[in-house]
């Protein structure tokens, strides 16, 4: 048994609480113009930009899985990338994504991708991923190994192989913890670790970590 099994429910892996947050995102949007919160920091997203930004062409398409409020892709749009897709099974999500950049061309869908009926007509180049891993391994009252296959097969269905790049952020999991579930889940191709990002360490009893892990996956034949 690894570390990621030993996680339990938690409403942060509920529909209805991120319903119920981006309703409330929504209504401070539209009373007081708030653009929402930047999830684990400004720092990820930043990292996220600059090496996208530094590596990937202005036509590629690009797609956040569990975009919430679709920050990162309006500052990607701020570069002139023209192919970004954001997803969220929120509708009240995509309902606030919508209405924050209606004057950017951001393609919003409200998708499950543990479900089996979205599929892109095209591969995508990039994938991104802060905090949607980590909601997916907090889902209770439901299988998380299973969902974590659902989200690879999700993940290399709409991945371009080779030479698509996977990036993924997470506050729960560790580097080894997130290398060794790709390796034991995915089934097309290979995904390699090719950059990993830098965060802020803790030390606590004796052991030290990161605040939060980012890695960049590169795909190959």
């Amino acid at each position: 048994m690894n570390n990621y099994d030993d996680f339990s429910g938690s409403i942060l892996g509920t529909k209805q609480y991120w319903e119920d947050y981006y309703n409330h995102e929504l209504k401070n949007f539209v009373e007081f113009g708030d653009r929402g919160e930047t999830w684990f920091g400004k720092l990820p997203t930043k990292q996220i930009i600059t090496w996208i930004v530094d590596n990937i062409p202005r036509n590629d398409r690009i797609c956040d899985i569990g975009c919430g409020n679709g920050l990162v892709l309006g500052e990607l749009s701020k570069y002139q990338y023209s192919n970004l897709y954001g997803l969220d099974y929120s509708s009240k999500s995509i309902e606030f994504c919508e209405n924050l950049f209606k004057n950017q061309k951001i393609h919003f869908e409200k998708v499950d991708i543990l479900e089996d009926g979205y599929l892109s007509k095209q591969k995508f180049n990039v994938i991104l991923d802060k905090g949607t891993f980590d909601a997916i391994s907090l889902m209770p009252d439901s299988d998380a190994n299973l969902n974590r296959s659902k989200y690879v097969t999700f993940l290399m269905r709409h991945l371009q192989v080779p030479d698509g790049y996977f990036i993924i952020f997470s506050c729960n999991f560790t580097r080894d913890e997130i290398i060794t579930f790709i390796q034991e889940h995915h089934y097309l191709g290979e995904l390699r670790v090719i950059q990993e990002f830098e965060s802020p360490r803790f030390s606590f009893g004796g052991q030290s970590g990161q605040q939060v892990t980012g890695l960049v996956f590169q795909s190959k034949i």
